[in-house]
């Protein structure tokens, strides 16, 4: 049944985290009343008696524990309220959205950049003159760094939540099961825990992670600890990881083993290029044992099967998110040794990840993922047979982490995991080519955010307009940050004991002249005192929230300029007629310094304090639009999916071209469950592959959310 799309208020907070300033909420006026289920497009429903029939609140992360628990309270608050009882604007509007102000349905948290509440009303099932209020919460915080990158557009899709801001409120544990199958690894199962104490801030590792997965052929179990940082410099996010990972992975021809210890540093640069590119680096040390059982099959000379082992990994990227697209290009290099006297084997990789996505339709969003790597392996010494590349339906990556993920071997879904590697030295493949397309459109599906609200022009202006005033701020906090301003700043004990003393000499003067010129001394105390009280403020504040007291002393801010207002009114106005040289020698004392700050302030480079605030909300301003227009709480799409593979050297049937088109569905149901399921054919099938595969994988909820 369709809903009147009255908005009796569109209410929009933008708090900007990193300049400690939140704008005041803005209230619109009631917009145009769409006639449907009765509702006149004219109606008072104040006026004409009409009775609330029912109320309730609608959150798009009601699916979280905490938020639903919020939302039930809420409810229950503002039933008692409205429901039963004549319709009043002053009451269903002004004082029910208070209470929902109240309820906070974001936690502080010093990883977001910028947080946006929008709360608004609408009116359903206007019939017999009693009707059904909906109040809709929609709060998000998105942290700047990591938004441009393909694991970040992923967390939009498959957990809003996250990007949403939403999960920081939750428990301290996060439990999300796991399973899929291959024909290789069977039916397998597992989990990933990540465990974050609070208040721990002072520890060099914030959370504890514990990640399983397990069949009748394989097994995969780490464990690690991850601490990280954001920072306002050039280095926007850094994490550092301590891993233990034990892993047991078949072929058709034996199991690979491994048991690994490793210590691992990465980082994400700010935003530049007009904030469409963000740089990725990082570095990886590891050690410990590599083994194979493969039997059956010849190993290349230079390859053994058994050994220990140390590497070296250094890795860069960059990616890129525009409107619907996202690029990451990135490139690994890891140096090896089996004895740790030299270098034994050298890895590149090279990986080049894509997506576009563009709803063809209401949030019926059609994706085009697209993945290319390459690598090569030089081994001047010795290698350990499973550093060889081994292709097939299952992804290797270079290094373990959730937040870059870099493949690492030749991905083919059309053969079973680790059955894609007989080349002609042996097993296992020295050089490798691969190139995966998926395309998947959401024929069913829910949209995260009200469609009626996504498609209004008015609400997307509002956002907007808040937006431009939240880069406003942002541009204040860099302007805070120019070596002029903070020039500036420390004029200012010296413009208020200037103040001060006028105000002294400015009483003497009164005193001393009885009733003449009452109304300018009057004046010119008034404005000595606004100016005062600026300038107090500007030195207890500080940063971004500093520079509006800072322009209001000069005539940048048109509707104060209060150090101009002191001259005009006390030496203009006033000393032309009192002609006193105690108020004239203090009046240039302070026109001296206003000259000094004025000066400061004009050297302040705008220009660039504008493009950096710009480049940190491009990435924000795109992931608000993708979560109010794009995603959806969950959806049915089917799939399409081509790979094609290459492994080298190639001779006499072996190594060589594998192609697999296929197909399948997959089905999405935000922080519930995700999963493909699909069937790949191998037309050009050795043996050990097979003609082709089903894939599938299993992504469930967060089970402390």
């Amino acid at each position: 049944m369709k809903r009147a799309a009255l908005y009796f208020v569109q209410s929009v907070a933008v708090c900007f985290v990193a300049s400690t300033a939140c704008l005041a909420r803005t209230d619109v006026a009631p917009g145009k009343i769409s006639a449907f289920n009765g509702c006149s497009p004219t109606a008072n429903f104040e006026n004409e008696n009409y009775v609330v029939r029912s109320s309730r609140v609608e959150d798009p992360f009601a699916f979280l524990w905490l938020v639903r628990r919020k939302k039930s309270d809420l409810s229950a608050k503002i039933s008692s309220l409205v429901d039963g009882k004549p319709f009043r604007y002053k009451v269903a509007v002004e004082q029910a959205l208070q209470l929902i102000e109240v309820e906070r349905f974001l936690s502080d948290s010093a990883d977001v950049r910028i947080q946006v509440s929008l709360e608004f009303l609408t009116v359903e099932h206007c019939e017999g003159f009693r009707l059904d209020l909906v109040y809709h919460v929609y709060s998000t915080q998105i942290p700047q760094v990591l938004s441009g990158t393909p694991e970040s557009r992923s967390t939009e899709k498959r957990a809003p939540q996250q990007t949403a801001g939403q999960a920081e409120a939750g428990s301290p544990i996060h439990l999300k099961p796991s399973g899929g199958y291959n024909a290789s690894e069977r039916a397998s199962g597992g989990g990933h825990l990540e465990v974050q104490p609070r208040g721990v801030d002072w520890l060099p590792f914030r959370s504890l992670t514990v990640e399983g997965q397990g069949s009748s052929t394989m097994r995969f179990v780490s464990a690690g600890l991850k601490g990280g940082k954001d920072s306002q410099a050039w280095l926007a996010h850094s994490e550092w990881i301590l891993n233990y990972e034990s892993s047991s992975f078949p072929t058709n021809a034996g199991n690979f083993s491994r048991g690994t210890f490793s210590g691992q540093f990465s980082a994400v640069t700010k935003a530049f290029a007009n904030g469409n590119l963000t740089g990725r680096f990082g570095f990886l040390i590891e050690g410990g044992n590599l083994q194979s059982t493969l039997q059956n099959v010849s190993i290349a000379p230079n390859a053994v099967p058994n050994t220990g082992y140390f590497s070296s990994k250094v890795y860069a990227g960059i990616s890129s998110r525009l409107a619907h697209n996202v690029f990451a290009s990135s490139y690994g290099l890891e140096l090896g040794s089996t004895s740790g006297a030299g270098i034994d084997w050298r890895k590149h990789i090279g990986d080049v990840q894509h997506e576009f996505w563009y709803p063809v339709g209401d949030h019926h969003v059609l994706e085009l993922e697209s993945h290319f790597t390459v690598g090569a392996l030089q081994v001047p010494v010795l290698v350990p047979v499973s550093e060889r590349f081994f292709g097939g339906g299952h992804e290797e990556f270079f290094f373990s982490g959730d937040s870059w993920k870099i493949r690492a071997n030749p991905v083919i879904r059309a053969i079973p995991a680790n059955r894609f590697y007989l080349a002609a030295d042996g097993a296992g493949a020295e050089s490798f080519v691969s190139y995966n397309l998926t395309a998947a459109w959401a024929v069913w599906r829910k949209p995260l955010f009200p469609s009626d609200l996504s498609r209004d022009a008015g609400f997307t202006r509002l956002l907007n307009g808040q937006i431009t005033t939240a880069t406003s701020i942002e541009q204040n906090y860099y302007v805070s940050k120019d070596p002029h301003y903070k020039r500036l700043v420390s004029r200012l004990p010296a413009v208020q004991k200037d103040l001060d003393e006028l105000k002294t000499v400015v009483q003497s003067a009164e005193t001393a002249s009885g009733d003449q010129f009452a109304v300018e001394f009057k004046a010119c105390a008034r404005a000595i005192g606004f100016a005062n009280s600026r300038v107090k403020s500007a030195l207890c504040s500080k940063d971004g929230s500093q520079y509006g007291d800072v322009a209001a002393l000069l005539p940048v801010d048109e509707k104060e300029d209060r150090l101009r207002g002191v001259l005009r009114a006390c030496r203009d106005s006033l000393n032309s007629q009192l002609k006193s040289p105690e108020v004239a020698a203090s009046i240039a004392s302070l026109d001296s310094e206003f000259q000094s700050v004025q000066a400061d302030f004009q050297q302040i480079d705008q220009g660039l304090a504008n493009r950096k605030a710009t480049q940190d909300m491009a990435f924000v301003h795109r992931t608000l639009d993708t979560l109010i227009k794009e995603v959806n709480i969950y959806s049915i799409s089917p799939v399409v999916v081509f790979d094609v593979a290459h492994i080298g050297p190639a001779t006499s049937g072996l190594g060589g071209t594998r192609y697999g088109p296929g197909g399948g569905i997959r089905f999405g149901l935000a922080s519930t469950v995700n999963f493909t399921l699909g069937y790949a054919w191998n037309p050009q099938h050795r043996p050990g592959e097979g003609p082709g595969a089903i894939f599938f994988s299993l992504e469930t909820r967060d089970l402390f959310h």
